[in-house]
């Protein structure tokens, strides 16, 4: 997680690992206590993509 935060932005930190590592099927829990922590809803938008 450092060195995607440091490469890519704390913004990535989900996204890029999703967009890696994630194949159909899998099942992606994602908590945040605002609903607003950008980096969780990377996260999720990248795992939709995945379903398209």
């Amino acid at each position: 997680m450092t060195c995607i935060s440091k490469d890519f932005g704390y913004e990535q930190v989900f996204s890029k690992p999703i967009s890696t590592f994630a194949q159909s099927g899998d099942i992606l829990f994602a908590i945040s206590s605002s609903g607003q922590s950008e980096n969780i809803l990377a996260g999720v938008r990248q795992a939709m993509n995945l379903l398209r």
